[in-house]
């Protein structure tokens, strides 16, 4: 293997990979077709260091999601508050999904190693997933658009939480009551959507940086960190209110 073929199989690897298809699948058709020996343990070796990318590529961008996963599981296992949580019921879920892949992995591995990596084996599993995904694309529904996915937004200055003339900071400990009222938005919620409610002390770039220092706004030039705590007891619940319109109401706007 040279740099050329190194090239192309790393081009072909960042194409594949985030699609619903096999990239392992490509790279064992694109290596043999530059004429390189498929069963080649450095061929394989490279094959598999260059999916690390897309690997490490995931976990960057879902770092804080399976940092709060990875946290609520461990504390779940200690504390019983924790295991209610769809973060801790998520690292079960994990665990339970990985057991039967690895298992499937070590009663199989010498007829992965052997007779799958043939390209006709590859080839018509390749067709075979791409007629599956050809009818699931027609007779799937089709109605959770990427668009439904962030609805609306709101923003509230933590000073300006009881008055917007008279700023108040918050003191470390005391536990402070918020009121967000998100920009005016409808939407329809069917079977199977899901709501996510994300809450973070800044949302830079769409406004601006949240110094939390105390200090006048677009002037400070310092910046530290702010931990934040969401309560969920019974003294101090946090909740969303979702005002429920009857469907007559868009069924008329949908006429108009």
């Amino acid at each position: 293997m040279d740099y050329f073929d190194a090239v192309v199989l790393g081009v072909v690897e960042g194409l594949t990979e985030f699609l619903p298809v096999s990239s392992t699948g490509h790279l064992t058709i694109a290596a043999k077709l530059l004429g390189l020996d498929i069963d080649d343990p450095a061929v394989t070796g490279y094959t598999a260091v260059i999916q690390m990318g897309a690997i490490a590529a995931v976990v960057v961008y879902f770092a804080r999601d399976i940092w709060n996963i990875i946290r609520a599981w461990t504390l779940g296992l200690v504390r019983s508050e924790y295991r209610g949580q769809l973060d801790h019921r998520m690292g079960w879920y994990v665990i339970v999904a990985t057991i039967p892949v690895g298992v499937a992995g070590l009663l199989g591995k010498d007829l992965i190693t052997g007779v799958l990596r043939s390209l006709w084996v590859v080839a018509v599993a390749l067709i075979a997933w791409s007629l599956v995904l050809w009818v699931a694309e027609r007779v799937g529904r089709q109605d959770r658009p990427e668009r439904d996915l962030n609805l609306t937004d709101a923003i509230l200055r933590a000073r300006y939480r009881n008055s917007p003339e008279r700023p108040e900071l918050l003191m470390p400990g005391v536990v402070q009551c918020f009121t967000l009222r998100p920009f005016g938005t409808a939407n329809v919620f069917k079977r199977r959507h899901r709501i996510r409610l994300d809450v973070s002390s800044s949302n830079f770039p769409q406004y601006d940086v949240n110094p939390n220092t105390g200090g006048p706004l677009g002037l400070e030039q310092r910046r530290v960190r702010a931990d934040n705590t969401i309560h969920h007891a019974a003294a101090q619940p946090s909740y969303l209110v979702l005002p429920l319109a009857p469907r007559s109401v868009f069924s008329r706007e949908e006429n108009r």
